[in-house]
């Protein structure tokens, strides 16, 4: 089953339900070097936010974050070797 990533009002719902704004923000300012006063999690990039809650453990993907596209429609799976899954082919029996 393909998993999708989650939209940015779910990002910023894990991030304030948590209560791990200020966190987030020191994140941006001393791990990222992003300017942060004043600023608004709605007018964060969609990637940062995905970064942030990936590396806090807060979402459970099976793709690492540098292979997540918030426009693409399905995720493509990887294993641990990077290599890709792909579903077997079908075979049809001659009758």
């Amino acid at each position: 089953m393909a998993s999708t990533s989650p939209s940015r009002s779910e990002l910023i719902d894990i991030i304030t339900s948590n209560n791990i704004i200020e966190e987030f923000v020191a994140w941006l300012r001393n791990v990222k070097k992003i300017d942060t006063d004043p600023i608004s999690l709605k007018d964060v990039d969609y990637n940062l936010l995905l970064e942030f809650v990936h590396t806090k453990g807060l979402l459970k993907s099976e793709a690492p974050p540098e292979l997540i596209n918030p426009s693409d429609d399905k995720l493509e799976h990887y294993n641990e070797g990077g290599k890709r899954f792909t579903k077997p082919k079908k075979i049809r029996r001659k009758t």
